[in-house]
């Protein structure tokens, strides 16, 4: 096989993973994206299967690049072919660093969970090094298998990735008995820390990790906006809107309210939402704040295009500051006009103080629907809340068919 052909396969697998570990938190991809990105992803993971051993080693030498894809890629080599030696030089290769350990995490969800728990399964019974058990529990985590004792011990460990890994196992796993470990991770110095404990804590019901999370989205971390996300569906609904209320009257927490208000889905606060609709920075995501709400997709008539000289995240200009990408680039420009008739009419059938999903009273049904054929940032929203019910979290970054399957036991 030609040198040149099994390289390709390696440097397509990784750029493709790339863009579903974005995927899967998009505000644009679906399911039907994820299956079309994965059919691609094994296409070229199959290229890698049938060169062996040359592929592992061209696998193993992209690992140079730093690049958290070549992680992934090199990882599924090794995991799918029972090598422990080339794991543990996959490992050594990350130098512990967060986006390449990602990837390495990213592998243990992918491969099946077999294939996973041959290699993590005797992690479970001794005491791993942090990084290891990090990526024990999640593998656990990720294919919903309970890790016993392995997740007490991370919990008290004085490794902070480790730790915080293992406080958003809590919640996904449903462990109410770790409750004690979640109220202490609320009171970490580290905001990341807070942020995991406060997750999980939101989702099991735990007292008091609604106000974490509103405190964290007040503030200007990476994760406000989906604390505000969390906090205002873990929040009974009166209360939550008089926070997005208190916070949208703060300057420069415009986004983290819009977020809240899309998330809680009260018709109650439709008007300061589509007042947002006429600020160019906002319109986009104020308008995907009134599609959750009412059930209007963005787009047709209710499209429309980016105001004259909006100019969205980096340009050319050596004198403009702004290095980060616009987080709104995927997000339809709405036509105000069109939307907010849209609005009015669909509003007046919706009771104002009660939570709603696409338009609809928010309940396992709907939610249901949402994690068929919402995008996937809507989808982690639905899951949150039905999980709230007491079902299982719904896995929304898993591979597109145990998705399928699972979605199978759903309303």
């Amino acid at each position: 096989m030609l040198h040149e052909v099994v390289e390709e396969h390696v440097l397509m697998a990784a750029f493709l993973w790339d863009v579903r570990a974005m995927a899967v938190r998009a505000h644009h991809f679906t399911l039907d994206d994820l299956a079309d990105l994965e059919e691609r992803i094994d296409a070229n993971l199959d290229g890698l299967r049938i060169a062996g051993e040359p592929g592992w080693e061209i696998a193993k030498g992209a690992l140079a690049d730093r690049e958290p894809g070549a992680f992934f890629t090199a990882a599924v080599s090794c995991i799918e072919a029972r090598d422990l030696r080339g794991f543990a030089a996959v490992l050594d290769a990350t130098d512990e660093e967060e986006p390449a350990v990602r990837g390495v995490e990213s592998a243990l969800a992918w491969v099946s969970p077999d294939s996973a728990f041959d290699l993590v399964g005797p992690l479970a019974h001794g005491v791993p090094e942090p990084l290891l058990c990090r990526l024990a529990i999640s593998a656990f985590a990720s294919h919903r298998r309970d890790p016993g004792y392995l997740l007490q011990d991370a919990l008290r460990s004085p490794d902070r990735p480790l730790r915080v890994r293992a406080l958003r196992a809590v919640g996904e796993l449903s462990r109410r008995d770790l409750g004690e470990a979640l109220s202490a991770g609320c009171q970490s110095d580290d905001p990341q820390e807070r942020f995991s404990a406060a997750w999980a804590g939101a989702l099991l019901g735990q007292r008091g990790a609604d106000e974490v999370l509103w405190s964290l989205a007040a503030g200007e971390h990476a994760f406000s906006e989906e604390a505000a996300d969390v906090a205002a569906r873990a929040s009974a609904p009166a209360d939550a809107r008089l926070r997005i209320e208190i916070l949208s009257a703060r300057p420069g927490l415009e986004r983290v309210c819009l977020r809240a208000a899309g998330a809680l889905g009260d018709p109650a606060l439709l008007g300061w939402v589509l007042r947002a609709l006429d600020v160019p920075s906002l319109a986009r995501l104020a308008a995907e704040a009134v599609s959750r709400i009412v059930g209007a997709p963005i787009e047709g008539a209710l499209r429309g295009s980016p105001p004259e000289g909006f100019q969205e995240g980096p340009n050319d200009d050596p004198r403009d500051s702004r290095v980060a990408m616009d987080p709104d680039t995927f997000l339809a420009w709405p036509d105000v006009t069109a939307v907010r008739a849209a609005c009015s009419a669909k509003a007046a059938s919706l009771p104002a103080g009660r939570r709603h999903v696409e338009g609809e009273a928010l309940g396992e049904a709907p939610l249901a629907r949402v994690l068929r054929t919402g995008t996937q940032l809507r989808r982690a929203g639905a899951a949150f809340d039905l999980a709230r019910t007491g079902r299982p979290l719904f896995p929304v970054t898993d591979r597109v068919g145990r998705q399928i399957a699972a979605l199978r036991g759903l309303p």
